[in-house]
């Protein structure tokens, strides 16, 4: 959908010029932004797409409607916080980093951490399955079946440590599913990064549920702990990937 902000115009497109790929079962061309300003114009993939294309959310059936949506989201919130300094390559940089899905970074990790501890409760077939990968659904939808399926106890004993650790994964998806009980199950740096004087308010309200929804007797949430982990990881995360 094209869109003008601040002398800068954008607009997500089908790129003809590269082959289809499987999108929701059918076949797409790719998606891709155009981004015009101070009369120079960049292409770059739309990393919604790319993201939302993934076997694991064919159960959320995200549409392309949504995926401009992110894009809208992302592109405008590098613009606000650039008015006085803003030129495509930072944009395109910003980009790269504050577009990203906290949950989709931090699920491979969680997975290695469940597997483990099923290992320690002995077992080590469930976590063999896990180890080899879940690209058709969740992680989260995992732990879901795994909650019913196994006793109580080791469901309490995995559930305290993730809380104790923490996992940032098993922590804030349980803060989407809150927000967007109906989907999509995705939480992108920069909606976790809003500030307001200096203050990053989504970051704040996230720590006041998981510390209202992960309280125990004798534990909760380190949300300081958690916050340092996921700046850390995030931003590595982005320089590992784009050379930064």
């Amino acid at each position: 959908m094209p869109k003008s902000h601040y002398d800068v115009a954008y607009k997500t497109y089908y790129n003809e010029r590269i082959k289809p790929v499987e999108f929701r079962g059918k076949e797409s061309h790719p998606l891709y932004v155009q981004v015009t300003y101070d009369r120079r114009t960049i292409f770059f993939k739309s990393y919604y797409f790319e993201l939302f294309r993934q076997k694991k959310y064919d159960l959320q059936r995200i549409t392309i409607d949504q995926i401009d949506q992110f894009e809208s989201q992302v592109i405008d919130f590098i613009i606000d916080r650039n008015t006085d300094k803003l030129d495509l390559d930072l944009l395109l940089y910003e980009y790269k980093l504050f577009s990203a899905d906290i949950l989709d970074t931090f699920e491979k990790p969680f997975l290695e951490w469940l597997a483990g501890c099923l290992r320690v409760e002995r077992l080590p077939a469930l976590a063999a399955v896990i180890e080899e990968g879940t690209e058709k659904f969740l992680a989260i939808q995992l732990w879901d079946d795994m909650k019913v399926s196994l006793p109580p106890d080791i469901i309490s004993r995995i559930d305290e440590n993730a809380i104790r650790e923490p996992q940032p994964y098993y922590l804030l998806a349980a803060y989407i599913r809150d927000k967007y009980p109906k989907g999509p199950f995705c939480l992108p740096l920069h909606e976790w990064f809003i500030e307001k004087d200096h203050i990053p308010i989504n970051e704040i309200a996230s720590w006041d549920f998981l510390e209202r929804t992960f309280e125990r007797e004798n534990i909760r949430v380190n949300v300081l702990d958690l916050a340092r982990v996921i700046h850390r990881m995030m931003f590595r995360d982005v320089g590992r990937r784009y050379g930064k």
